[in-house]
């Protein structure tokens, strides 16, 4: 499955605070549904932009691990389909508007992430 990266990095922070799946969806604000099917990798489709960043701001990630996030969410490996270029490109930009907000002393290890998305999409299967 292509998210199985996401799916354990999610969990892992879910299971650092403590919290069920359904303290954990009452607190980001996702449907328990979505989210145990987020952390299984039972789904083909990368989650939306919007419930990726739900779920940073609702389990109170760092930088850095929201960053890890941001990038397991845009990497569909062996993957080609619709969405693909869309998910790498929002990503990016989330990346870069929070960029744009920081301190310059903390902007080194986003600038690290966003050549690392950007070295992920030049990866990326022609269509």
């Amino acid at each position: 499955m292509p998210n199985e990266e996401l799916g354990r990095l999610i969990r892992s922070y879910r299971n650092r605070l403590g919290w069920s799946l359904d303290k954990a969806s009452q607190v980001c604000k996702v449907a328990r549904t979505q989210l145990n099917l987020i952390e299984t990798a039972r789904s083909d489709q990368t989650p939306k932009v919007e419930t990726i960043e739900k779920l940073i701001k609702g389990l109170e990630l760092e930088l850095h691990e929201a960053n890890q996030v941001r990038t397991a969410a845009a990497i569909k490996t062996d993957d080609a389909s619709y969405g693909y270029q869309i998910r790498v490109d929002e990503a990016t930009k989330a990346l870069v508007d929070t960029y744009l907000a920081l301190e310059p002393d903390m902007a080194m290890e986003l600038e690290r992430s966003a050549q690392s998305l950007l070295n992920i999409q030049q990866r990326r299967i022609p269509r």
